[in-house]
């Protein structure tokens, strides 16, 4: 059989000059990165060995045999030229003056995780606690837009540490070590003279989405002139986890953190720090920004929405027939009651998909003459519609791992897939997206 693949570098560039092996047949991987193997014996598994100069790398390929099978591709094959361009870090720590910084790239390690994240939050809380410049340990925390779990609050306040809530940055008082969440915009706070006068920050992300940028742009402004920054151009994806020799990561193992998604951090301004931990391949995924996932709003008019909140929009030219009309939102303003009403007076014909990562009580008004035709109901939780008269409806939710089950609300950058979403339901209706409207949350919507 023949065995064909791509060879590339950290960077994601293809590697010309390659010497790619399986058992005796050898080849050079083109400009492309691309290599050709031929008489490959017919076996269940082999290794790929790719060499050049002193970097070698291999990859295990398994094989479904069959009596025709004259082919296999191996895929990309990552060959590490140059180790010190790797941006894979997602942890890193720094001593700054007489303080302390942790910076770490994703949100999901002090939640409640099950019991395998506790030990990595005492060791960080341990590592903050001491001091560069002498005194007594660190002991006092505050905590901004930061949960941790109740097992790890326990575990510190037996080690003598007590935690408070920090309603503002800029009123630190007594503060020793302090937790900053960046999922949600902190203000435009520096912290860089309090942690060199003396204060330990660690700082993480819980609001992340494919393609958030913004919330990498908060943390560095939070982080300015302490050497750290979040590598707002690249993702973390959850793959194994390998840890550095640091105190922070004494003890712990790949079992510790087991779902990370975020972004990779880095040195900036030629100030060194001390990698913690290294999340996935040594080329993470380009990041897309998340903020306009659906382009141009074009004419909000021609479908005009109105709701009591500000609406992310877009509206697309009529493609005649049947209109897709979509309304997004996190989850409803009213947590208690859960509630929103979506009244329809448009005359047009229409498929209205109602969705929300939260469980919504969605209520449809529908006006004498108006015209919906069926209504599809999306969320991540299970959402609950009481069927209008003579109009059929679907739910679906991806909780009950239904492919169809997502949700979007235009912006996408505290979550949601706005854009797949949309080809999702334009594919499975065969209709063209005439309007979406979306916020984060809310009580009401009304098409005009």
């Amino acid at each position: 059989m023949t065995v064909t693949g791509r060879i590339v570098d950290e960077m994601g560039a293809p590697v010309a000059g390659a010497t790619v092996e399986v058992g005796a047949s050898s080849a050079l991987s083109d400009a492309d990165g691309l290599f050709d193997l031929e008489e490959i014996p017919g076996i269940p598994s082999f290794e790929v060995q790719v060499s050049l100069g002193d970097r070698r790398t291999s990859k295990a390929v398994q094989v479904q045999l069959a009596e025709d099978l004259t082919w296999v591709n191996a895929g990309e094959i990552l060959l590490i030229l140059n180790p010190e361009s790797c941006r894979n870090v997602i942890a890193r720590a720094a001593d700054r003056g007489c303080g302390r910084v942790f910076v770490w790239g994703g949100g999901e390690f002090l939640r409640e995780n099950g019991p395998t994240s506790e030990p990595f939050g005492k060791n960080i809380f341990k590592w903050l606690s001491e001091r560069t410049c002498g005194g007594d340990p660190r002991t006092q925390i505050g905590l901004y837009n930061a949960p941790l779990s109740f097992k790890l609050r326990k575990i510190l306040e037996e080690e003598g540490m007590t935690i408070r809530m920090v309603d503002s940055l800029a009123d630190l008082e007594g503060i020793e070590i302090l937790y900053v969440n960046v999922g949600s915009d902190p203000g435009s706070t520096v912290l860089r003279d309090w942690v060199e006068e003396g204060g330990a920050l660690l700082v993480s992300n819980m609001g992340w989405a494919p393609g958030n940028i913004q919330v990498a742009e908060w943390g560095n402004d939070l982080l300015a002139g302490l050497g750290i920054a979040y590598d707002p151009t690249r993702e973390v994806n959850t793959s194994p986890m390998v840890f550095e020799p640091h105190p922070t990561t004494e003890g712990i193992g790949p079992g510790n953190i087991f779902f990370v998604l975020g972004f990779y951090v880095v040195d900036v301004d030629e100030m060194p720090s001390d990698p913690v931990a290294r999340f996935g391949p040594c080329m993470p995924k380009t990041v897309a920004d998340c903020r306009q996932p659906l382009g141009d709003p074009g004419s909000l008019d021609e479908v005009p929405v109105d709701s009591d909140c500000t609406l992310h929009s877009t509206v697309r030219q009529a493609s005649g027939g049947s209109e897709l009309n979509i309304i997004g939102v996190y989850g409803p303003s009213d947590s208690w009651s859960s509630s929103i009403v979506v009244r329809v007076e448009r005359r047009e014909p229409m498929v209205l998909v109602l969705s929300s990562y939260d469980l919504v009580q969605w209520t449809l008004d529908i006006d004498p003459g108006a015209w919906v035709e069926k209504v599809i109901v999306l969320g991540y939780e299970e959402q609950i519609l009481d069927p209008p008269p003579g109009v059929e409806v679907e739910i679906h939710w991806a909780e009950n791992r239904d492919p169809l089950g997502t949700y979007g609300y235009g912006d996408d950058c505290g979550g949601g897939h706005t854009a797949e979403m949309v080809q999702s339901m334009e594919a499975y209706m065969g209709l063209s997206l005439r309007s979406f409207h979306g916020c984060y949350s809310a009580g009401t919507f009304t098409f005009q």
